[in-house]
Protein backbone atom coordinates (compact mmCIF):
# COMPACT_ATOMS: atom_id res chain seq x y z
CA UNK A 1 0.00 0.00 0.00
CA UNK A 2 2.66 2.36 0.82
CA UNK A 3 4.35 2.03 -2.61
CA UNK A 4 1.35 2.61 -4.52
CA UNK A 5 1.10 5.90 -2.13
CA UNK A 6 4.19 6.95 -3.53
CA UNK A 7 4.33 6.16 -7.03
CA UNK A 8 0.62 8.19 -7.19
CA UNK A 9 2.65 11.10 -5.58
CA UNK A 10 5.38 10.44 -8.24
CA UNK A 11 3.03 10.50 -10.78
CA UNK A 12 1.41 13.67 -10.10
CA UNK A 13 4.24 15.35 -9.93
CA UNK A 14 6.12 14.40 -12.97
CA UNK A 15 2.26 15.55 -14.80
CA UNK A 16 2.30 19.19 -13.13
CA UNK A 17 6.39 19.96 -13.16
CA UNK A 18 7.95 17.41 -16.12
CA UNK A 19 5.94 18.56 -18.78
CA UNK A 20 5.75 22.18 -17.86
CA UNK A 21 8.20 24.90 -17.78
CA UNK A 22 7.27 27.83 -15.24
CA UNK A 23 6.52 30.06 -18.95
CA UNK A 24 3.92 26.96 -20.01
CA UNK A 25 2.69 27.09 -16.57
CA UNK A 26 2.59 30.77 -16.72
CA UNK A 27 0.74 30.99 -19.70
CA UNK A 28 -1.74 28.17 -19.23
CA UNK A 29 -2.47 30.24 -15.45
CA UNK A 30 -3.73 33.27 -17.19
CA UNK A 31 -4.49 32.19 -20.62
CA UNK A 32 -8.10 31.55 -20.11
CA UNK A 33 -8.47 35.33 -18.61
CA UNK A 34 -7.02 36.79 -21.48
CA UNK A 35 -8.96 34.73 -24.05
CA UNK A 36 -12.53 35.85 -21.68
CA UNK A 37 -11.09 39.50 -21.64
CA UNK A 38 -10.98 39.72 -25.53
CA UNK A 39 -13.73 37.91 -25.63
CA UNK A 40 -15.81 40.67 -23.80
CA UNK A 41 -17.06 37.93 -21.06
CA UNK A 42 -15.12 39.91 -18.18
CA UNK A 43 -16.23 43.51 -18.72
CA UNK A 44 -13.67 44.93 -15.60
CA UNK A 45 -10.73 44.03 -17.09
CA UNK A 46 -8.96 45.50 -20.05
CA UNK A 47 -5.46 43.93 -21.46
CA UNK A 48 -2.66 46.62 -21.64
CA UNK A 49 0.35 45.25 -24.30
CA UNK A 50 3.42 47.90 -24.62
CA UNK A 51 5.38 47.31 -27.70
CA UNK A 52 8.55 49.18 -27.25
CA UNK A 53 11.88 49.37 -29.55
CA UNK A 54 15.10 51.77 -30.02
CA UNK A 55 17.37 50.78 -32.47
CA UNK A 56 20.24 53.14 -31.26
CA UNK A 57 20.71 52.10 -27.10
CA UNK A 58 23.73 54.37 -25.62
CA UNK A 59 26.18 53.69 -22.42
CA UNK A 60 23.38 55.42 -20.26
CA UNK A 61 19.90 54.56 -19.57
CA UNK A 62 17.56 55.08 -22.03
CA UNK A 63 13.96 54.35 -21.98
CA UNK A 64 12.68 51.83 -24.74
CA UNK A 65 10.79 54.03 -27.03
CA UNK A 66 11.37 55.61 -30.81
CA UNK A 67 12.69 59.06 -29.24
CA UNK A 68 15.24 56.85 -28.06
CA UNK A 69 16.39 59.09 -25.36
CA UNK A 70 15.27 59.27 -21.48
CA UNK A 71 11.62 60.09 -21.74
CA UNK A 72 10.27 63.56 -19.92
CA UNK A 73 6.87 63.15 -18.29
CA UNK A 74 4.42 66.28 -18.62
CA UNK A 75 3.77 68.08 -15.40
CA UNK A 76 0.84 69.04 -15.46
CA UNK A 77 -2.31 67.82 -18.43
CA UNK A 78 -2.20 70.04 -21.92
CA UNK A 79 -3.26 70.40 -25.69
CA UNK A 80 -0.94 68.53 -27.47
CA UNK A 81 0.56 69.23 -31.05
CA UNK A 82 1.70 67.07 -33.76
CA UNK A 83 3.43 67.88 -36.66
CA UNK A 84 4.54 65.89 -38.99
CA UNK A 85 8.16 65.93 -41.33
CA UNK A 86 6.60 65.26 -44.97
CA UNK A 87 3.95 67.20 -46.33
CA UNK A 88 2.13 63.84 -47.46
CA UNK A 89 1.08 63.33 -43.90
CA UNK A 90 -1.90 65.51 -44.50
CA UNK A 91 -5.65 64.66 -45.06
CA UNK A 92 -5.56 65.59 -48.81
CA UNK A 93 -1.74 63.91 -48.96
CA UNK A 94 -0.97 60.10 -49.74
CA UNK A 95 0.55 59.41 -46.36
CA UNK A 96 -1.07 59.50 -43.01
CA UNK A 97 -4.45 60.99 -43.08
CA UNK A 98 -5.83 60.81 -38.84
CA UNK A 99 -4.12 59.69 -35.68
CA UNK A 100 -5.38 58.54 -32.69
CA UNK A 101 -3.60 59.20 -29.50
CA UNK A 102 -3.98 57.36 -26.38
CA UNK A 103 -3.27 58.10 -23.12
CA UNK A 104 -4.55 60.13 -19.32
CA UNK A 105 -6.08 63.58 -19.26
CA UNK A 106 -5.68 65.46 -15.63
CA UNK A 107 -7.31 63.36 -13.36
CA UNK A 108 -5.52 60.19 -14.73
CA UNK A 109 -8.44 58.78 -16.66
CA UNK A 110 -8.29 56.96 -19.95
CA UNK A 111 -8.60 59.72 -22.70
CA UNK A 112 -8.29 59.39 -26.37
CA UNK A 113 -8.17 61.79 -29.25
CA UNK A 114 -8.52 61.49 -33.33
CA UNK A 115 -6.76 64.22 -35.22
CA UNK A 116 -6.65 64.95 -38.60
CA UNK A 117 -3.49 65.95 -39.82
CA UNK A 118 -1.56 68.74 -41.25
CA UNK A 119 1.69 67.90 -42.76
CA UNK A 120 4.08 69.58 -41.89
CA UNK A 121 1.90 72.31 -40.52
CA UNK A 122 0.50 71.77 -36.70
CA UNK A 123 -2.18 70.10 -35.77
CA UNK A 124 -3.71 70.83 -32.01
CA UNK A 125 -6.08 68.32 -29.80
CA UNK A 126 -8.85 69.57 -28.04
CA UNK A 127 -8.47 67.28 -25.20
CA UNK A 128 -5.75 68.09 -22.57
CA UNK A 129 -3.79 65.20 -21.65
CA UNK A 130 -1.25 64.40 -18.89
CA UNK A 131 0.31 61.57 -19.72
CA UNK A 132 0.84 59.75 -23.80
CA UNK A 133 1.41 55.96 -24.19
CA UNK A 134 0.12 55.02 -27.84
CA UNK A 135 -0.68 56.77 -30.77
CA UNK A 136 -2.00 55.18 -34.04
CA UNK A 137 -2.46 55.86 -38.05
CA UNK A 138 -6.11 55.42 -38.53
CA UNK A 139 -6.57 56.25 -42.09
CA UNK A 140 -3.92 56.69 -44.28
CA UNK A 141 -4.37 57.86 -48.57
CA UNK A 142 -2.81 55.63 -51.12
CA UNK A 143 0.62 55.28 -49.54
CA UNK A 144 -1.18 53.07 -46.84
CA UNK A 145 1.47 54.27 -44.17
CA UNK A 146 2.48 57.56 -42.58
CA UNK A 147 5.24 59.04 -45.25
CA UNK A 148 7.82 60.64 -42.70
CA UNK A 149 8.24 61.00 -38.93
CA UNK A 150 5.26 62.23 -36.81
CA UNK A 151 5.79 63.85 -33.61
CA UNK A 152 3.72 65.29 -30.81
CA UNK A 153 4.56 67.88 -28.06
CA UNK A 154 3.30 69.73 -25.83
CA UNK A 155 1.76 73.31 -26.20
CA UNK A 156 1.68 75.03 -23.12
CA UNK A 157 5.30 75.17 -22.11
CA UNK A 158 7.44 77.66 -23.40
CA UNK A 159 10.06 74.40 -24.11
CA UNK A 160 9.25 71.95 -26.45
CA UNK A 161 8.70 68.23 -25.10
CA UNK A 162 8.67 64.92 -26.87
CA UNK A 163 5.93 63.16 -25.47
CA UNK A 164 5.72 60.89 -28.76
CA UNK A 165 7.10 59.40 -32.24
CA UNK A 166 5.80 57.63 -34.93
CA UNK A 167 8.80 56.98 -37.27
CA UNK A 168 8.22 56.60 -41.35
CA UNK A 169 6.15 53.52 -42.21
CA UNK A 170 5.56 52.02 -38.54
CA UNK A 171 1.87 53.60 -38.44
CA UNK A 172 2.47 53.21 -34.58
CA UNK A 173 4.39 54.40 -31.84
CA UNK A 174 6.30 51.36 -30.16
CA UNK A 175 6.72 52.55 -26.34
CA UNK A 176 7.48 50.56 -23.82
CA UNK A 177 5.69 53.36 -20.98
CA UNK A 178 2.33 52.92 -19.49
CA UNK A 179 0.95 54.70 -16.22
CA UNK A 180 -1.44 53.06 -14.57
CA UNK A 181 -4.98 54.87 -14.56
CA UNK A 182 -6.48 56.11 -11.02
CA UNK A 183 -8.85 53.75 -9.19
CA UNK A 184 -7.24 50.65 -11.29
CA UNK A 185 -4.52 48.28 -10.58
CA UNK A 186 -2.28 46.66 -13.29
CA UNK A 187 -1.14 43.41 -13.25
CA UNK A 188 1.87 42.29 -15.47
CA UNK A 189 1.82 39.12 -16.51
CA UNK A 190 4.86 39.37 -18.57
CA UNK A 191 8.44 40.82 -20.01
CA UNK A 192 9.95 39.92 -22.73
CA UNK A 193 12.78 41.51 -25.35
CA UNK A 194 15.09 40.28 -27.91
CA UNK A 195 17.81 42.42 -29.53
CA UNK A 196 18.79 42.69 -33.50
CA UNK A 197 22.42 43.85 -32.91
CA UNK A 198 25.11 41.38 -30.61
CA UNK A 199 26.47 43.15 -27.74
CA UNK A 200 25.40 43.14 -24.26
CA UNK A 201 22.45 45.19 -22.67
CA UNK A 202 20.84 45.70 -19.32
CA UNK A 203 17.04 45.74 -19.67
CA UNK A 204 15.21 46.64 -16.61
CA UNK A 205 11.58 47.32 -15.80
CA UNK A 206 11.27 50.65 -13.63
CA UNK A 207 8.35 52.10 -12.15
CA UNK A 208 6.99 55.09 -9.79
CA UNK A 209 4.71 55.04 -7.65
CA UNK A 210 2.69 58.43 -7.41
CA UNK A 211 4.81 61.05 -5.45
CA UNK A 212 7.47 58.68 -4.98
CA UNK A 213 10.50 57.71 -6.82
CA UNK A 214 11.83 55.30 -9.61
CA UNK A 215 12.71 51.80 -8.35
CA UNK A 216 13.71 48.53 -10.13
CA UNK A 217 11.39 45.94 -10.31
CA UNK A 218 12.80 43.29 -12.82
CA UNK A 219 16.30 42.99 -14.66
CA UNK A 220 17.36 41.08 -17.70
CA UNK A 221 20.98 40.76 -18.99
CA UNK A 222 20.83 39.87 -22.62
CA UNK A 223 23.69 38.44 -24.32
CA UNK A 224 22.80 36.52 -28.17
CA UNK A 225 19.45 35.45 -27.06
CA UNK A 226 15.94 36.61 -25.83
CA UNK A 227 14.87 36.59 -22.49
CA UNK A 228 11.42 35.57 -21.86
CA UNK A 229 9.91 36.27 -18.20
CA UNK A 230 6.46 35.05 -17.38
CA UNK A 231 4.96 35.64 -13.94
CA UNK A 232 3.62 33.08 -12.50
CA UNK A 233 2.08 35.79 -9.68
CA UNK A 234 1.36 38.77 -11.76
CA UNK A 235 3.36 42.15 -10.63
CA UNK A 236 0.74 44.67 -9.24
CA UNK A 237 1.07 48.49 -9.63
CA UNK A 238 -1.43 50.65 -8.54
CA UNK A 239 -2.90 53.60 -9.77
CA UNK A 240 -0.93 56.48 -10.83
CA UNK A 241 1.72 54.55 -11.20
CA UNK A 242 4.65 55.33 -13.89
CA UNK A 243 5.98 52.36 -15.89
CA UNK A 244 8.89 52.10 -18.17
CA UNK A 245 11.48 49.64 -19.59
CA UNK A 246 15.13 51.21 -19.58
CA UNK A 247 18.47 49.86 -21.00
CA UNK A 248 21.96 50.02 -21.77
CA UNK A 249 24.17 48.49 -24.12
CA UNK A 250 27.70 48.57 -23.54
CA UNK A 251 29.67 50.67 -26.04
CA UNK A 252 26.99 51.85 -27.39
CA UNK A 253 24.63 51.12 -30.40
CA UNK A 254 22.56 48.56 -29.29
CA UNK A 255 19.21 47.77 -30.95
CA UNK A 256 16.24 46.38 -28.95
CA UNK A 257 12.67 45.19 -28.85
CA UNK A 258 10.77 44.51 -25.93
CA UNK A 259 7.33 43.93 -24.69
CA UNK A 260 5.52 43.90 -21.48
CA UNK A 261 2.03 42.66 -20.89
CA UNK A 262 -0.81 42.32 -18.28
CA UNK A 263 -4.08 43.71 -17.82
CA UNK A 264 -6.13 46.80 -15.88
CA UNK A 265 -8.82 46.54 -13.14
CA UNK A 266 -11.36 48.51 -11.18
CA UNK A 267 -9.46 48.52 -7.55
Amino acid sequence: MKKCIVIVITLMATTVFGQYSASDLANRLHKNDYVEIVKGEISNKTIIRRLGRNTAVGTTAEVIWDGSTAYTYLGYAQTLRVVGKSTNDDTSGTGALTMKICGLDGDYALADETIQLAGTDSAKTTTEFLRVYNCQVMTAGSGGENAGIIEVYNTSCLTDTLVAKVLAGDNRTHMAIFTVPDGYNYYMTGFHGSQGVVKQSHVCIIAREYGAVFKHVDIAEIYLSPFVYEYLLPLKFTGKTDIEVRAVTAGGGGSLAVMFHGWIEPE
